[in-house]
């Protein structure tokens, strides 16, 4: 199972932002276009040679035939160990999670979002760092300039392995550990959340229970708006899911700080200075 050198040449549309590349199905069918990007990530991103990727999509039309593609090429650059979703689905928040539970140099995710899907629907990848969170600009940069120079990418001829059958894999030196797409998100989100007190509240028509943690305190007040409805407190554990996977606590806690209401109408910790004591927060 020897790694083969293929010669290509550069598209010059595949400038990424932080959502990823996105583009028609057709685009990334045709000749080398995702193999092209997938190896301007390998090329850019060397802390990804021994180490492990994790790689998973949404599920859309062309998921698994990339997916296969992917793991032959991470096979071939050097990639250590591939976690990929079971059927090759993994949800990007879901992704973060087991990027950063598992100390994953990075990982792979194919989504296009909201956009419409099927054959003659859009396709998109993006690659997120060790801390779970979307590449910076730099990283995108760095990507897209490989991406106009590329001369050839690396793969290996295999079969394609069963992603549907939980388990490990070997492919070339490289394992493939084909994982439960949701249990690791959903143990994360089991810390986070009282789900017992949550069902208890739906069954209060009181309406007098309420709580919320630091996290999606800072989820409400600076991404959404005051009021006490289910749709809010919904969008609420969302968001605080998502700055729990790509937020370090020290920034939770800071930006906590600077936005929390601490009577009515007075938010942050300076204004909180202010209207008590009179006085600014260093004194």
């Amino acid at each position: 199972m020897g790694i083969t050198t293929y010669s290509t040449k550069p598209y010059t549309d595949q400038r990424p932002g932080t959502s990823g590349l996105r583009k028609r199905v057709e685009v990334f069918r045709q000749g080398n276009y995702l193999k092209n990007f997938v190896q301007s990530v390998f090329d850019t991103q060397r802390e990804l040679i021994g180490a492990t990727l994790v790689l998973g999509g949404d599920g859309r039309f062309y998921n698994r035939e990339a997916i296969q593609i992917i793991l032959q090429m991470a096979a071939a650059n050097g990639v250590g160990r591939v976690m990929v979703g079971q059927g090759g689905l993994l949800s990007t928040p879901a992704a973060s999670c087991v990027i950063r539970k598992y100390a994953a140099a990075g990982g792979l995710i194919l989504s296009a979002s909201h956009n419409p899907g099927g054959p003659d629907g859009d396709f998109g990848i993006k690659f997120n760092t060790a801390n779970g969170g979307p590449a910076a600009e730099k990283i995108t940069e760095a990507i897209y300039a490989r991406t106009l120079e590329i001369a050839d990418y690396r793969s290996i001829e295999a079969e394609d392995l069963p992603l549907d059958a939980i388990g490990n894999y070997p492919l070339g030196e490289m394992q493939v550990e084909v994982i439960d797409p949701v249990v690791d998100y959903a143990d994360l989100m089991q810390s986070i959340f009282d789900f017992e007190a949550i069902r208890d509240a739906f069954g209060d028509d009181s309406r007098r229970r309420g709580g919320s943690t630091i996290s999606q305190q800072v989820a409400k007040n600076v991404y959404l708006w005051h009021g006490r409805t289910w749709l809010r407190k919904g969008l609420e554990a969302g968001f605080a899911g998502l700055i729990e996977l790509t937020w370090p606590k020290r920034r939770i806690v800071e930006v906590y700080l600077n936005v929390a209401e601490f009577d009515q109408g007075v938010f942050g910790a300076a204004a909180a200075a202010q209207h008590y004591f009179g006085v600014t927060p260093d004194k």
